[in-house]
C-alpha cells in the first residue's frame, strides 16, 4: 500500500517524527512536497499519481503533522489486522475512511463504546480530515481552496456513489499544533465562512440551522444509497461493524 505524506519545505523536520509511525503500515512512503500551494492542490497530484502510476488497491494520504495515535484506541490491533480492516472496508462499500479526532468527536467517551470492544466500527461521516485511507474507485478531485476542502471532497465522493466513513477504533494525533495556512484565528474564521458560502452554492441540499451550522441531512438522504449492512447504532450514528479477526 502506498503512503503519501503531504509536506512543505518548512515542515520537512516533521518527517523524523512521523516516518517511524508510517513504516509500521507500509515501506512505500512518499513525502510529497506541496510548498506554495493549498493542500487540495497537493492531494490532487497525489491522487493522480496513485490512479495513473500505481496498481495498489488502497493508499494513505496524510498531513505531515498527523499520525495514528499509538497510545489511544485499538492501535495495536489496527496495525496487526490492517489487511483485514481494508478487506472489511471494501466489503462494506467504503471508498474512503478516516479516524476519530478531538475536534469532531468526544474521543475519550466514544472509544469506550461497548461495540468497539469486539468489532471494527465504521460510522457514516463527512467530516474526515488529516488522514485518509482511500480505495481505488474513482478519481474525485479536491477543491484547491484554503479550508475544509477535505469535507467537500467527501461530499463530492458521495455524489459519485462513493461512501466515506470514520473508523471509530483509532484516533488521530497531531504532533505539531502549528498551522501554516492561516495568519491568525480571525483569518481562519474568514476562510471558513468563504468555504461555507461556497458549499451552500455548490450543494443546494445543504441547510443551516439558527446558529449558522451546516446541516447535511437532506444531502445525505438524497445521495447515500440504502444498504442493509448500515443501520443506526446507539451513541454512534449510522454505522456498520465487523467482528475482530481471531
Amino acid at each position: 500500500m502506498k503512503v503519501y505524506v503531504l509536506t512543505t519545505d518548512k515542515r520537512k523536520h516533521l518527517e523524523s517524527i512521523t516516518k517511524p509511525e508510517w513504516i509500521k503500515i507500509s515501506k512505500d512512503i512518499t513525502y510529497w512536497n506541496n510548498t506554495g500551494h493549498h493542500p487540495g492542490h497537493g492531494r490532487n497530484r497525489i491522487l493522480e499519481d496513485f490512479y495513473l502510476n500505481h496498481t495498489d488497491q488502497w493508499c494513505v494520504i496524510a498531513d505531515d503533522d498527523n499520525i495514528i495515535d499509538p497510545a489511544r484506541g485499538y492501535y495495536d490491533r489496527f496495525i496487526d489486522q490492517l489487511d483485514y480492516v481494508l478487506e472489511t472496508a471494501s466489503a462494506n462499500d467504503i471508498a474512503t475512511f478516516g479516524f476519530l479526532n478531538n475536534i469532531v468527536h468526544r474521543v475519550d467517551i466514544t472509544i469506550k463504546h461497548p461495540t468497539l470492544q469486539h468489532n471494527w466500527v465504521w460510522m457514516r461521516s463527512f467530516s474526515l480530515s488529516n488522514i485518509f485511507f482511500h480505495r481505488r474507485t474513482k478519481l474525485v478531485r479536491f477543491n484547491e481552496t484554503q479550508m475544509i476542502e477535505d469535507q467537500e471532497w467527501c461530499m463530492d465522493q458521495l455524489k459519485n456513489g462513493m461512501r466515506c466513513a470514520t473508523l471509530m477504533n483509532a484516533v488521530i494525533k497531531d504532533v505539531n499544533h502549528k498551522s501554516t495556512l492561516f495568519r491568525d484565528n480571525t483569518d481562519r474564521k474568514q476562510q471558513y465562512q468563504i468555504a461555507k458560502d461556497r458549499w451552500m452554492d455548490k450543494f443546494p441540499e445543504l441547510k443551516t440551522d439558527r446558529n449558522g451550522r451546516v446541516r447535511k441531512t437532506h444531502f445525505v438522504k438524497k445521495y447515500w444509497r440504502p444498504n442493509i449492512l448500515w443501520s443506526g447504532l446507539k451513541n454512534i450514528g449510522v454505522a456498520c461493524y465487523n467482528p475482530y479477526k481471531i
